[in-house]
């Protein structure tokens, strides 16, 4: 047993500090990662895991890791808010099970490649040579929010992890297994299940991005075990 985030998928979500490193798209490399449990909701196609975003209103470059139609997949806006590109496809892997799942999108600009994986596991990987923005910044502004367009997180989050750099497979899958003890190099926001109590979701990563609960978003005693 252990804490962790409830959101309703109404309102909820979560802003951290504004001490967040920011990313240059066209030319840093940049991984996220976040351990949640998604509910299926009815009427529900499209559920937010964890979004990025810099800048107000409708004007900024967003990346949200989502659920679609109980896949998992990932999705970037450009600044005016159209999808310049988007995984899964329709047979892309189940997310919406009721079970605890580790979520991670790589971008590497040495490779110029998008790679997503599962419980620490590569899924997908998919070219982002093409994607264009390189004087447009992208840092973290939300966590399960509605403004990367999608619903709003039905479930639970245990932990985040933002780093300023590409993780390499080794890396995903070491920290798949240490939820406590990420890796720390290139760390920038390290929201984990131990720092969650408190009227804020304390970062552990040293850059005092601590999240501030919103819209009701609440911590709460639960089984974080994977498949519980």
């Amino acid at each position: 047993m252990s804490n962790v985030v409830f959101f309703d998928g109404v309102d909820d979500y979560v802003t951290p500090g504004t001490n967040v490193a920011v990313f240059k798209m066209g030319s840093g490399s940049f991984s996220i990662s976040v351990r949640a449990k998604s509910v299926r909701r009815v009427g529900a196609d499209k559920t937010a895991l964890f979004g990025v975003a810099v800048g107000g209103g409708t004007s900024r470059y967003q990346l949200s890791l989502y659920n679609l139609n109980g896949t998992f997949g990932w999705s970037l806006k450009d600044d005016a808010g159209n999808i310049i590109e988007t995984y899964p496809s329709t047979t892309a892997t189940e997310a919406i099970d009721n079970r605890w799942h580790y979520f991670s999108v790589i971008f590497n600009r040495t490779s110029n490649n998008a790679y997503l994986y599962k419980d620490g596991f590569l899924v997908n990987t998919t070219s982002i040579a093409a994607i264009v923005g390189t004087v447009n910044p992208i840092g973290i502004s939300l966590i399960s929010s509605s403004a990367f367009g999608a619903g709003m997180l039905d479930g639970y989050v245990s932990e985040v992890q933002l780093y300023n750099r590409a993780l390499s497979d080794d890396e995903i899958l070491y920290n798949n297994s240490h939820p406590n003890n990420p890796k720390r190099r290139g760390l920038v926001l390290n929201l984990t299940q131990d720092s969650i109590y408190g009227p804020t979701w304390l970062d552990l990563s040293g850059n005092a991005n601590n999240g501030t609960y919103v819209g009701g978003a609440v911590p709460q005693v639960a089984n974080r075990l994977s498949g519980r």
